[in-house]
């Protein structure tokens, strides 16, 4: 008779474990430095309600010095840039626009003194209702990955 040996496969147990470890939803407010180091990005909250997800971010300079939101995001108009990910479903969601295809969002502050912050908000069409999680991209920032939605 062939038994396993544990000592054997505790090695391999220990790296899988991060797989499942992914698939974790990370709590609201999330902060990141920008890509650029010239501020900072938080994302606040999803919140869905009739059938549409409301994101809410801000934009932070943390310089010394006055600089443009977008010297931060690294695009202009970041607000109608940002974008979310369904990872159950494999789809991109973008900013919803109006009648007139005007982006359904925040235009912000332009221009943010040394410490000041700018609230940002973009609307989207909502995922399926079953889908609890998006990951959300904002201009400047890496990915936000496994953020849960509020119903």
């Amino acid at each position: 008779m062939h038994f396993l040996n544990l000592k054997a496969i505790a090695p391999m147990i220990f790296l899988a474990m991060p797989i499942f470890a992914a698939d974790k939803t990370t709590a609201l407010p999330q902060t990141q430095t920008a890509q650029n180091d010239s501020g900072k990005i938080e994302l606040t909250s999803i919140t869905r309600a009739n059938g549409t997800l409301m994101v809410q971010f801000k934009y932070a300079n943390t310089t010394e010095k006055r600089i443009a939101v977008s010297e931060i995001a690294g695009v202009a108009a970041p607000a109608t840039r940002v974008y979310l990910l369904d990872n159950v479903n494999r789809k991109r969601y973008l900013v919803i626009h109006d009648e007139r295809g005007r982006a359904i969002c925040s235009e912000g502050r332009l221009l943010l003194a040394a410490g000041a912050e700018s609230a940002c908000w973009s609307r989207f069409a909502a995922p399926p209702p079953d889908v609890k999680t998006v990951s959300v991209v904002i201009p400047g920032a890496v990915p936000f990955e496994n953020v849960p939605i509020s119903d």
